[in-house]
Parts: C-alpha cells; sequence; structure tokens
C-alpha cells in the first residue's frame, strides 16, 4: 500500500478568529442564484421575497454567509453580469426595502449576505455607456469610461475592421464591436453587450469604489468579484499570438489565442488591492466588528490564481476561488491527483493565505452531474473536513443534478448564439434550473411558469424529501452533520495530514491535543476495501465512533480501527471518542 503523506501544520486560531472577526475561516458560504431559488408572485422567477420566506431553512444548514447571484437592474442579456445600474435592485427580483428586509433577516438568523460584482463591464444599456458612446464629458469624462479604439483600417467594402484579433471569451468572435454613432470600436471581453470599463481613468476606479462603500453601507458583509482577470487590457500589446492547440474548426474558439493582453495583467493585480484597501478601511473593519470577504473569480492557471492573494503588507483577494476541483479532476482522477489539489491549496496556509473548496457553481454543470449521485456525500465529507473556507452552490446539498432545458426552452445568450448543435456544450442553463423544495407542481418553486425547467429527479430530489426524519441518511441530512462538524476546534484549530493508497483511499485527519482526532475516510474507488487505520496512523484505539456516513456505508455505530469496509464511491468520518 503506497502512501502519500501530506502534513500540514495549520494551527488557525487567534484573537480575532476567537471573536468572530475572521468569520468566513469555519464558515460555509452558500451560492445562491436568486432567479432560480424561490418565485413569490407566479411570475416563474426567484425573487428577494422568495429568499426570506426560506429563511430558516438557510439557517438549518447551518451556513454563515449567503452570496446573492447579481440583482441589479439588467436587460438580462447574461442574466445580472450585465448591470444596467450598480445601485438598485432589479424590479424582477424585488425593491431596495426588500434587500434591506432579506439583510435584516438574515442577520437575525446569524447569516451575512455577500453581493455579487461585476468589475470589469457594464451593460450597454448602463447610463454610463450611453454618455461615453454619445462621447458626452460635460460631467464626469464619461467619453473615456470604456475602451474605444479607431478600426486599424477598412475592407472592400470600406467596412471598418478590429484594431486587432482579440477574441471574446464567448466563442462569438471578435472582442471589438463598432459603434456607428461613435465611429469606434468598443472592446467586450464578453457578450457585445457588456462593454469593458476603462481602468486607465481614475473616475472609473472612483466609482466602482464606491459602489462597493454603498453596499457595505447597506450591510452587506463583503463581494464575489466576476471575472477579475479580465479588468484590465494592455492597448499596446496588440495581437495576440496563437495558441499551442488552436481549433481548425472554428476560428471564433477564444482558447485559439494566448491571452498574453488580457489575462491577468500586472495592473489586474493592483486594482484588485485597491478594492481590497476599500473593504479593509471600511468602518467596521477599522472598529474590528468583522472583516470584509472578498472573493474573486479567476480560472486562469495556479500561480496566475495565487497571485490574486497579493501578500501581507499589500493584500488582495481574502481568497480567489479553487475551481481546481471543477476543472482538474473527475469520475477518472486517482488520489493523488485529488490530494495534489488539496496539497496546492492547503499549503497556502503556511503563506498566510486561507484556502477554500468549490464544487459547483452556475456556470459549471452540477458536481452530482459531473460525477454520480455516490458522489456527493463523499465530496462533501472532503471538503467539509478541511481547513479552509467551503462554498456550495444552491442545490448542491440535497444532490441536486443539472435540469434538461431544450434548445428552445434555452436562456443564456453563450449557448443559444452557439446554434442548436453546439447548445448542450455551451449553454449554462442546465445548471441553473430552479430549486425543487418538494414533490409538487414546479417543485413548489413557482406557481407558474418557471423560467427554466427543473430536473427531472424533483420528484424524489427535492428538499421536503431530503428534510425527511423518515430519510435520516440523506444528503441534506449528511450535510448538515459536516457543516456542524467544522465548527469544532478539531477542525478550526487542528492540524491536517492528507494520505492516500494505490487502491482508492483517500484519508484526511484531524488532530489537535485534548480534543477528539478525526478522520475522514473515503474511497474513490470503483471495487470495495477493507482499511487497516492503523497502518495510516499507529496511536489509534481499537473501535472509533461514527460522526456522520454516505448512504451507502454500512449502517451502524462504531467500526473497528483495523477493518473498515467502505463500498466503492463511499465515505465515513471517524472520531476518537464522543465530542
Amino acid at each position: 500500500m503506497a502512501l502519500l503523506p501530506l502534513l500540514i501544520s495549520c494551527l488557525l486560531a487567534s484573537a480575532q478568529t476567537a471573536d468572530n472577526f475572521y468569520w468566513y475561516k469555519d464558515s460555509v458560504v452558500y451560492q445562491l442564484y436568486v432567479r432560480s431559488f424561490q418565485d413569490t408572485n407566479g411570475d416563474g422567477i426567484g425573487d428577494l421575497k422568495g429568499v426570506i420566506q426560506h429563511a430558516d431553512y438557510l439557517k438549518s444548514l447551518g451556513i454563515g454567509a449567503v452570496w446573492l447571484s447579481p440583482i441589479y437592474p439588467s436587460p438580462n442579456y447574461d442574466y445580472g453580469y450585465d448591470i444596467a445600474d450598480m445601485e438598485n435592485v432589479n424590479p424582477e427580483y424585488g425593491t431596495l426595502e426588500d434587500f434591506n428586509e432579506l439583510v435584516k433577516e438574515m442577520k437575525a438568523r446569524g447569516i451575512r449576505v455577500i453581493m455579487d460584482f461585476v468589475p470589469n463591464h457594464t451593460s450597454i444599456k448602463h447610463g454610463w455607456f450611453l454618455a461615453s458612446e454619445a462621447r458626452n464629458d460635460t460631467d464626469e469624462a464619461y467619453s473615456e469610461f470604456y475602451i474605444w479604439k479607431d478600426p486599424s483600417g477598412y475592407d472592400g467594402n470600406n467596412k471598418p475592421l478590429p484594431p486587432n484579433n482579440w477574441l471574446s471569451v464567448m466563442g462569438t468572435g471578435s472582442a471589438w464591436q463598432w459603434s456607428e454613432k461613435r465611429k469606434q470600436f468598443y472592446l467586450h471581453s464578453f457578450l457585445v453587450e457588456q462593454a469593458d470599463l476603462n481602468y486607465d481613468n481614475p473616475i472609473v476606479r472612483k466609482k466602482m469604489n464606491n459602489v462597493l462603500k454603498l453596499w457595505m453601507n447597506r450591510g452587506v458583509s463583503g463581494f464575489r468579484m466576476d471575472a477579475v482577470s479580465w479588468i484590465y487590457d494592455d492597448l499596446a500589446c496588440g495581437n495576440e499570438p496563437t495558441s499551442d492547440h488552436p481549433n481548425p474548426n472554428n476560428p471564433n474558439d477564444y482558447g485559439n489565442l494566448n491571452h498574453i493582453c488580457t489575462m491577468d495583467q500586472p495592473e489586474t493585480y493592483a486594482i484588485i488591492k485597491e478594492f481590497r484597501k476599500t473593504l479593509d478601511t471600511f468602518e467596521d473593519y477599522i472598529k474590528q466588528k468583522e472583516a470584509k470577504l472578498m472573493m474573486t473569480e479567476s480560472y486562469s492557471d495556479f500561480n496566475a490564481v495565487v497571485k490574486y492573494y497579493g501578500d501581507k503588507n499589500s493584500p488582495g483577494s481574502t481568497f480567489p476561488f479553487n475551481f481546481f476541483l471543477i476543472t482538474h479532476v473527475n469520475q477518472g482522477s486517482n488520489t493523488s491527483e485529488w490530494a495534489n489539489i488539496i496539497t496546492q491549496w492547503v499549503n497556502l496556509i503556511n503563506e498566510d493565505k486561507w484556502p477554500n473548496w468549490v464544487l459547483g457553481n452556475h456556470d459549471q454543470h452540477r458536481f452530482p452531474s459531473r460525477f454520480s449521485d455516490e458522489w456527493v456525500d463523499v465530496l462533501h465529507m472532503m471538503v467539509m473536513t478541511l481547513p479552509g473556507t467551503v462554498l456550495t452552490y444552491n442545490g448542491d446539498e440535497i444532490g441536486l443534478e443539472d435540469a434538461y432545458v431544450r434548445y428552445d426552452e434555452g436562456k443564456d445568450l453563450q449557448g443559444l448564439r452557439a446554434g442548436p448543435s453546439r447548445f448542450a456544450a455551451m449553454s449554462r442553463d442546465f445548471e441553473r434550473g430552479p430549486m425543487p423544495w418538494k414533490a409538487a407542481k414546479n417543485g413548489g418553486f413557482s406557481t407558474g411558469r418557471p423560467w427554466l425547467p427543473l430536473a427531472p429527479s424533483l420528484w424524489s430530489r427535492n428538499v421536503e424529501n431530503e428534510a425527511s426524519e423518515e430519510n435520516k441518511r440523506s444528503h441534506l441530512h449528511v450535510y448538515k452533520k459536516l457543516v456542524q462538524l467544522r465548527k469544532t476546534k478539531t477542525m478550526t484549530e487542528g492540524s491536517c495530514l492528507v494520505q492516500t493508497s494505490d487502491e482508492g483511499l483517500l484519508i484526511i485527519t484531524r488532530v489537535l491535543r485534548d480534543n477528539p482526532t478525526t478522520l475522514t475516510v473515503l474511497n474513490l474507488g470503483d471495487f470495495e476495501i477493507t482499511a487497516d487505520l492503523t497502518t495510516f496512523r499507529r496511536s489509534l484505539p481499537s473501535s472509533l465512533g461514527i460522526v456522520v456516513s454516505s448512504y451507502n456505508f454500512p449502517a451502524t455505530e462504531k467500526v473497528k480501527a483495523t477493518s473498515v469496509y467502505l463500498p466503492p464511491k463511499s465515505g465515513v468520518v471517524l472520531i476518537t471518542y464522543d465530542y
């Protein structure tokens, strides 16, 4: 049996942790896609009152914060990520009064509110863009709020040609769009309806930092920052070089180019640090009430992502999202591959960088669909018993799978503009299906026609069924137990040892003197295993108590340390004595 040991000394307690200043360290942040959570007025669209309606459910999960998907006014070309007004609430979701009530109700239950913040671009319907396109400089130099460039030339039909070869992330072609009104191109890293802001303009920077202050004054405890890799573009860089593996069948494929001019620029990291300074100089931080959370989204390579942390003297993101459990492993990955990702991120603790664990989100197929139902408890056990903040996408706690969405039912323009043949590969509608609350029409989500179909499994895989006392080994019950376990001293302050075996075992041991030791024992393999845990840790008692186990693990209260039977894709969290 080959062991790959990873020993991380992660003594995590501090005076500020104890008084909950760094509240996120033992918390779960629950990503709440408002549009698909709960509809209260029958229009088929989730709303803020729907979130309030389920406030007690959110409390029952034991989470520390809800991160709301964008709720700002938007023409919905990218469903909220094309913002037309960063200071208000989309009437589809409610009013500012509803938002204030939501913050109040969450706070009453010990849950903080995190807002989605989109720094790279706005909607072309935003007042700033309309003024910029019209070259309106009467107030605040709106003319230079966005990235405008003259054409590189004209074709034989006198049609203006883009300034360079930059491509849209959405796979729709050039990242430049001609404005007949202004007679220039504007940059759009994403949809043509999303114009990139110009961060060389100090007024833009001031405006965006003021947006952060506005929402903190309204009671939010931090921000998830969208698509940060593209915030700054090096306009002097020229054309981007061809990548090593371009797609010969699709000239618009974003992967065709090596994005040396447009991604993760030095100026981008500086802007992130500027945002962090705004959070760290807010009154709540200065008065030591709470640290404001700043989570950044980047799908770049590890070294580029880690740079978003900044350093002790010049901090950036509280943590950049760890998407590597989404992008770098799958059902066929061996335990060493899983352990290598864990190693990379947990080792960051030694550099004063806080790790995090993400299994799914609104842009990726749901992890029960990417893997299988058997993996749901196993992966939750893995991430919940590691040091670091856990991110949960709403519905993951019940093992919710993707919805099935036909092309004619689709809403996501990334998928629709790819055409029927590429819709399934490009659309993000599948993971955005509404939350099923009970075995009833539309899963109890809405009395009207839902904006997207629900997952076909709604009749059995719904909150009411998962929460049932008769269903004690459901995914939801396992999830809740794990969230509570995270709050124990062993989990918040203990050291961490990760070991693997060739047979498919992955074991996470958490140790804290004068406290119970926990062992998370996972069989990631395709065959049953009977494990002798004393070969991994010699100083174990003869029998171990069970904190929580996957639904496919044998139902029992204790196991022998020398003989733990695990079916394929099963897991158990063991403890040296009751806690």
